[in-house]
């Protein structure tokens, strides 16, 4: 048996209706099967030949409740996002500032040391992060 769940893979009678469910994991949704262009998360198919349905999902901001969400954590490209504007400090572990209070919706953190820090918004809401690298291109 194999430890790879994706891409799913299976044999099936032609002709015989599969029903497939796109589930979105905890803060995403589901936007569409990418090539049939469905909008439904549930679709029923006849598998006539060899076919690919890949589900598309999105983060779903409104499933937040006034979270401070941070992505992608850790950030990829020297930048980490959030799902909306907001006034912002980052501190590190110690709580030394690090970065200055900013009104964004993006903190470039690429100049920033391998590290877990925090963000805390204006109103106390915060959130953690993690560098592992220091972006040097």
């Amino acid at each position: 048996m194999s430890d790879q769940v994706y891409p799913w893979t299976g044999t099936y009678f032609e002709n015989v209706p599969v029903t497939l469910t796109a589930i979105a994991k905890p803060g995403y949704k589901f936007v569409r099967w990418k090539e049939i262009n469905s909008t439904s998360a549930t679709i029923t198919v006849n598998m006539t030949s060899d076919q690919t349905l890949t589900a598309m999902f999105e983060m779903d901001f409104s499933s937040q409740n006034g979270q401070l969400v941070l992505y992608p954590n850790p950030p990829l490209d020297g930048k980490i996002y959030m799902n909306d504007f907001y006034r912002v400090t980052v501190y590190d572990i110690t709580g030394k500032e690090v970065l200055a209070e900013q009104t964004t919706k993006e903190l470039n953190v690429s100049q920033l040391a391998k590290g877990i820090y925090f963000v805390r918004d204006e109103t106390g809401l915060q959130a953690k992060f993690v560098v592992l690298n220091n972006f040097e291109y």
